[in-house]
């Protein structure tokens, strides 16, 4: 069983050949958020019981919600009724164009336009340098990391630019304010599935 996401399996091409080239038995195509709910329920045992669970995943560069349906229904086996467990994907949303690698252009253009600001270059001249923006996406990723589990964190990168250092700090009330956008963005998957 192989798995692609979901906001592009219709698009692929079925495999067959592919995998038979590569001596694999290829049984079916599932997308990566059905991949997760059969790995979430696979041992659980929702024998005379109904449960309803939502899959969310913001990915690097699409954010996917789908809502999954474990339930059980009732065979025989050896003669004996035997509750067999089962999932039902009842909903699934994506946006295609809002995943983390958004957030931290956000937030590495931000902390670009600053530094050009302060030290009087044009920021169209730092945007538009891809070392430059490499650098200040990296840093953008730790300050993330940092601002999970503290009130602040720092932005500090050496020689962003032309050999300048650039130092500065944000709050999480600050992070969350200029992303504010993006969460909205990022939570209409989650809203539409929830709606439904």
């Amino acid at each position: 069983m192989g798995n692609t996401p979901a906001h592009v399996q219709h698009l692929i091409p079925p495999p067959p050949s592919v995998a038979c080239l590569a001596g694999i038995n290829l049984m079916g195509i599932i997308n990566s958020n059905t991949a997760a709910a059969l790995q979430f329920g696979i041992e659980k045992d929702f024998a005379d019981k109904t449960q309803h669970v939502i899959f969310y995943d913001l990915g690097s560069g699409s954010t996917i919600a789908s809502l999954v349906k474990y339930s059980s229904y009732e065979a025989k086996e050896a003669g004996k009724p035997k509750a067999i467990s089962q999932l039902e994907v009842k909903e699934v949303e994506w946006d295609e164009q809002c995943g983390s690698n958004n957030l931290d252009a956000l937030l590495a253009q931000h902390f670009a336009a600053d530094f050009a600001a302060k030290h009087g270059f044009k920021a169209e001249e730092v945007l538009g340098n891809p070392r430059t923006m490499a650098k200040m996406r990296k840093q953008i990723r730790r300050t993330k990391e940092v601002l999970s589990a503290n009130t602040a964190a720092p932005v500090s990168v050496e020689e962003l630019h032309e050999g300048i250092d650039y130092q500065a700090s944000i709050t999480r009330e600050q992070f969350e304010t200029l992303a504010g956008p993006f969460f909205e963005q990022a939570a209409r998957p989650l809203k539409a599935v929830l709606d439904r």
